[in-house]
């Protein structure tokens, strides 16, 4: 095959000849991947390469109609029945259509999503069947939006493969003023994946993440020869979203958030892997946000870092490519959305007025959640299950549940904007979960263990 070499600036590549040998004895198949039992026989294979379709980026398979209808006169002329359709086969195409698979199902979930990760996660599980025990497999990813990266790699994990590494190349980004393919994406991004061998482990969200943490640091020297030699942020980030991946998918189904037994979903590692790569390679430091709380809520902090409110285009730029959008945090509850002077404002949400949707919820996921939720109680006047909301009952009956991080949480809205008409009630929120906690250590015992663990975690610091 032909390399390409750049010439220079402003100067196009030119084609070299490689002088490969080249192997004849090949066998091209063309047909589904999600089923290859016919022709390839279990742990035979050495490495996999594939450059899988992604979401609804392109819909190959309709783009392929168009070329057929010029092809296949042609072709049938010279092999007689070959093509007997007037369009591509589209039944097992793995992509996210909604034109074929229109609406929601009864989760609420978009059928064609459903059907793209059905499809996508046969694609992988033959992948697993017929790659050997020390096999690798490598694929590349390209796509503007998270979500379409989240569903694949859900599906990875799923099938049995962790990641080994993960390496940031150029992508076709930088060809053309097209907004064909690949044109908003900076990068590529290749996965190198193995076989997971054995039972994943049950791990705490906590301990994962110091373990990433110290993994990044132990590439710090690197991560700074990659910056001084002109590697752009985003590609750093990559990298360390790569470790935090690899470290995720070794216990994937397995990360939990809270002796209650609550998961770490992968869109919150992303979200996270964003937040750590953005602690380590900032120049500027922040005020310092406590390291233990949720993505979101650190997102949400950083989006408000000025103030109590932001012009809603400025607030558009500031999470773009974070992994979490603006309408997603007006509903969750954190924010509103208000018009002055023909100009639309976001606003950090009013504690108080959020205690109608809180008392309704069954479980309190988030950290930013319970900590409102204890303010609230804090308040007075608030009613829940017909009765007056006490705190420390609720805490005693929910404790397994409530993460470590609210009380740094509640400590950190105290000491700024972000609790500026609530300082009274934080105080008291964050002093009633304390010693309602340490009350019940006494009586459980494994509670006690491990919130000591938990309690241990170390706080990233830039070198």
């Amino acid at each position: 095959y032909d390399l390409k070499k750049n010439c220079g600036e402003g100067e196009r590549s030119l084609k070299i000849l490689s002088n490969d040998k080249i192997n004849r004895s090949v066998n091209l198949y063309c047909q589904s991947s999600t089923n290859l039992k016919k022709i390839i026989v279990e742990s035979s294979v050495d490495l996999i390469i594939t450059d899988p379709p992604f979401g609804d980026n392109v819909q190959y398979a309709e783009l392929s109609d168009f070329f057929l209808v010029w092809l296949s006169p042609h072709l049938n002329k010279l092999f007689p029945g070959l093509i007997q359709s007037s369009q591509a086969p589209k039944t097992l195409e793995a992509v996210s259509n909604r034109a074929r698979q229109p609406g929601n199902n009864s989760s609420g979930e978009k059928k064609a999503d459903k059907m793209y990760d059905r499809l996508l996660t046969l694609c992988w599980q033959e992948s697993y069947r017929i790659l050997k025990s020390n096999g690798i497999m490598a694929f590349t990813f390209h796509h503007d939006k998270d979500s379409a990266w989240i569903n694949v790699l859900e599906s990875l994990f799923k099938s049995g493969f962790v990641i080994e590494s993960v390496f940031p190349i150029r992508s076709d980004a930088t060809k053309g003023d097209s907004d064909f393919g690949a044109k908003k994406i900076e990068f590529d991004i290749v996965h190198v994946c193995k076989k997971r061998s054995g039972e994943t482990e049950d791990i705490f969200w906590a301990t994962l993440r110091r373990k990433i943490v110290d993994s990044v640091r132990s590439h710090s020297l690197l991560l700074a020869q990659h910056r001084a030699s002109g590697l752009h942020l985003a590609d750093l980030e990559v990298i360390i979203r790569g470790e935090a991946l690899s470290k995720y998918s070794m216990h994937y189904g397995k990360v939990k958030r809270n002796l209650a037994g609550d998961l770490v979903t992968i869109k919150e590692i992303l979200l996270e892997a964003n937040n750590i790569a953005q602690v380590m390679l900032q120049h500027s430091k922040m005020e310092k946000v406590p390291d233990l709380i949720d993505p979101e809520t650190k997102i949400f902090f950083s989006l408000f870092r000025d103030g109590p409110s932001i012009e809603i285009n400025a607030a558009r730029k500031r999470l773009k490519g974070i992994g979490l959008n603006l309408e997603e945090l007006v509903k969750f509850g954190w924010v509103t959305v208000t018009k002055s002077d023909d100009t639309k404002i976001a606003a950090i949400g009013r504690i108080s007025e959020r205690w109608t949707s809180l008392s309704r919820k069954r479980n309190l996921v988030s950290d930013f959640d319970q900590a409102h939720f204890a303010v609230n109680c804090c308040l007075g006047g608030k009613q829940l299950d017909g009765k007056p909301a006490d705190l420390e009952s609720w805490i005693e009956s929910n404790y397994k549940s409530i993460l470590p991080s609210v009380i740094p949480l509640l400590k950190y809205m105290e000491s700024n904007h972000f609790g500026a008409d609530y300082k009274q009630p934080i105080a008291m929120a964050y002093r009633t979960i304390e010693r309602t906690l340490n009350k019940i250590k006494e009586s459980d015992g494994e509670f006690k263990k491990v919130s000591d663990q938990l309690s241990l975690f170390d706080s990233i610091k830039e070198e």
